[in-house]
């Protein structure tokens, strides 16, 4: 668990890896197309690439659990729009295929389609492309990202990557339990502007992962694999969401730039999250800090993920994930955040929530900041649910 193997991906896959032991599998393997990688060449002739490509399919049904979700990242070349459906047709051979997510890359939109909101106010470019110096094809700017399961019924956490509605009338009348709507197979992803060289030509974006853990479901999500990991970036969204990886990867020195991005990451996550600043005199408290009680990350993330998926105040929940550390267990809550956190919990729409959650939330303990408060003094999290409105500046003590 939490390593990167430096070997061949099928080999590793078949001798080191049990049977059903995979809950997801989210991966871009060399396209084939030529790209310049350290040690491998990418130029198989067709045949022998598309039955490696099964060959591998193959291993990874093996050990996928039969709930477990296949996320396949390929691309292609403009002179050959076909390839990427080629190879997906040949893990289809061992998988069925239950959805095509488009990542968009770069997109560009007039102003005068965006309809009548008063926020576009002019035309719309965003995202990174390369070029393509020709004058029969266009610029690529999409990929596709393959989810193949074992029989295309897995159940998927849609709202977890969802977004708002931007006609709120639109929420009655699909009949949402909450501002949030499917996402939908098109996923704009831009990659981050950097300025010095790139240490591997051919990887995605750390949200392209997080995005398919988040989808395939985080309370299910506990063992990641990567069998193509290049520089970690699948393992950077497994330690950023608290998620367990394993990958393989034969270029020594990818897994060298990897494990340093891993360790990084793990800096980053380990720092204590900062205290709020003393409050000059006169000033009221309005911060405060939820300790996760002997909470692994793994037990955390469905208690995030319950909160998150009722589509109360997105803004909110996605703070909290954010700012929730693995090691340190500690989120920072500001003003008004326990208002918003206590009405989320108490609207929830689904009569077993508090049910399913009550465990959890006996294991959190509210405090405030500065205060050297007893453990009786706490609040405990179950009151959440049914404590008084806190006013700002109130304390709930």
């Amino acid at each position: 668990m939490n390593t990167i193997y430096t070997m061949d991906c099928i080999r590793g896959i078949r001798e080191l890896v049990e049977g059903e032991s995979i809950d997801v599998v989210v991966t871009s393997p060399p396209y084939n197309i030529g790209i310049d990688y350290l040690s491998y060449r990418d130029n198989k002739s067709e045949s022998e690439y598309l039955d490696w490509i099964a060959a591998a399919a193959a291993e990874l049904k093996r050990v996928l659990k039969p709930g477990g979700s296949f996320f396949l990242n390929v691309g292609g070349k403009p002179s050959e729009p076909l390839w990427p459906l080629k190879i997906a047709a040949r893990c289809a051979e061992v998988f069925t295929l239950q959805n095509t997510i488009h990542w968009i890359k770069s997109i560009a939109i007039a102003k005068s389609d965006m309809g009548g909101y008063p926020h576009v106010l002019q035309d719309l470019t965003a995202g990174h492309f390369k070029p393509v110096h020709s004058e029969a094809y266009l610029n690529g700017c999409h990929e596709y990202i393959f989810h193949f399961t074992a029989d295309g019924s897995v159940t998927l956490d849609k709202l977890a990557v969802g977004v708002e509605y931007q006609d709120k009338t639109n929420q009655g009348r699909w009949k949402s339990a909450g501002p949030l709507r499917d996402r939908g197979n098109t996923w704009f992803i831009p990659y981050e502007t950097i300025h010095e060289s790139r240490p591997h030509p051919s990887t995605f974006p750390v949200k392209l992962p997080e995005m398919c853990l988040k989808l395939h479901g985080l309370s299910r999500a506990r063992v990641c694999l990567d069998p193509f990991m290049g520089i970690g970036t699948t393992a950077l969204a497994c330690v950023r969401l608290g998620v367990g990886y394993l990958g393989f990867e034969i270029d020594p020195g990818y897994v060298s730039i990897a494990n340093e991005r891993i360790a990084e990451e793990m800096e980053r996550q380990s720092k204590p999250v900062k205290q709020p600043q003393a409050e000059a005199p006169g000033e009221s408290a309005n911060s405060y800090k939820i300790i996760i009680e002997g909470l692994t990350p793994e037990e955390a993330a469905p208690l995030l993920q319950e909160i998150k998926g009722n589509g109360r105040p997105e803004g909110l929940l996605r703070r909290l994930q954010r700012q929730y550390s693995p090691r340190e267990q500690i989120l920072i809550l500001q003003e008004g955040d326990i208002e918003k956190l206590r009405r989320c919990l108490a609207q929830a729409g689904r009569s077993d929530f508090r049910e399913r959650v009550a465990p959890v939330l006996d294991r959190l303990r509210v405090i405030r900041p500065k205060l050297d408060l007893p453990e009786q003094q706490c609040v405990r999290g179950t009151e959440l649910l049914t404590h008084v409105s806190i006013k700002p500046g109130q304390d709930p003590i």
